[in-house]
């Protein structure tokens, strides 16, 4: 392994592998949650439809219209009109590409930010987190200000301009094809690695992963949590495509023993795993994820996750 000297380095230049920053899949959504009121919206995926050999999702929430998206190959996220059959762009994650975006009903130039920095919200902290910017243009005191997104979870705030001053909406639920979470009370989760990259001199070599999973409450009572099983946690490691190429309960077994615990302060749940040389010789060089959660039952709910670089050496 290789050490840097921050987390995630890596991400803060341009990437091989393009990035996936709103996951389009029939069911995903994402709840957001007002910083000044009770006030929530959600952003709901439906109905993929087929046009000129291109696949588009019925999206809605994201704007304030109906939107029929697709991903580019570069990761950006463009939309066609049904009658025409003609795309224009809807947000862009490139660095220094500026774009007219119609999200917010009136026309604003937007902009990626050229280094990705640390989101901390509801769910989580994240230190990958991808920013765009936005400029007023016509909308004065209305329209965006600034979205937040981390990549394969989705968008996790947006601030919007309003006539009593900006208004922040963070991400509290959502739903990514099998993955559902929600931000507890008063909690915040990470996932933490000893390293940022795995690298190794040939393809055939095993995998020793590690993660922790850290688990902070600010509630004076702590959190209630019920287990259904033995099992506590679970990881998985997905690969830059994001399928699931590892998975740490695998062939362990565990007792339908039902156990309630309170956290309080902060808890850290070590996890560890390999993978053997065998299947690790199957595994692309390029951007992986360690997702981490706690196996509550109703979901992962007090869930985070981390990058790693799969790195091999070239040959001497």
């Amino acid at each position: 392994m290789r050490t840097t000297t921050a987390l995630f380095a890596v991400l803060l230049c341009p990437s091989l592998f393009a990035q996936d920053y709103l996951p389009l899949g029939d069911g995903n959504y994402w709840t957001y949650r007002s910083d000044k009121s009770a006030e929530t919206f959600t952003i709901a995926v439906g109905t993929p439809y087929q046009l000129n050999s291109q696949i588009y999702y019925s999206v809605k929430g994201y704007g304030t219209a109906r939107n029929f998206l697709r991903r580019t190959a570069e990761g950006n996220l463009v939309q066609v009109d049904l009658e025409t059959g003609i795309e224009s762009p809807v947000t862009s994650f490139e660095p220094g590409k500026q774009w007219e975006s119609p999200l917010s009903g009136c026309q604003q130039t937007g902009e990626a930010s050229a280094k990705r920095g640390e989101y901390a919200g509801p769910v989580g902290i994240f230190p990958a987190a991808q920013t765009v910017h936005y400029g007023p243009g016509a909308c004065a005191d209305s329209g965006f200000s600034e979205e937040t997104y981390i990549e394969n979870i989705g968008l996790v705030r947006r601030v919007v301009n309003t006539l009593a001053g900006p208004v922040q909406y963070d991400l509290v639920a959502a739903r990514v094809g099998k993955f559902t979470f929600s931000a507890g009370p008063s909690v915040i989760v990470r996932v933490s690695v000893p390293e940022n990259s795995f690298q190794r001199n040939t393809a055939a070599e095993a995998l020793h992963l590690q993660a922790r999973l850290h688990i902070d409450t600010v509630s004076a009572v702590g959190v209630a949590v019920r287990f259904p099983t033995s099992q506590r946690y679970e990881m998985v490691f997905r690969n830059p495509a994001g399928a699931v190429v590892y998975r740490w309960s695998d062939g362990k077994g565990f007792t339908d023993a039902v156990a309630e615990e309170t956290i309080g302060g902060r808890r850290t749940y070590l996890i560890e795993g390999e993978i053997d040389a065998a299947a690790a010789a199957g595994l692309e060089d390029g951007m992986y994820t360690i997702e981490a959660w706690l196996t509550t039952g109703d979901g992962p709910k007090f869930a985070s996750s981390a990058a790693v670089e799969l790195y091999t050496r070239p040959a001497a």
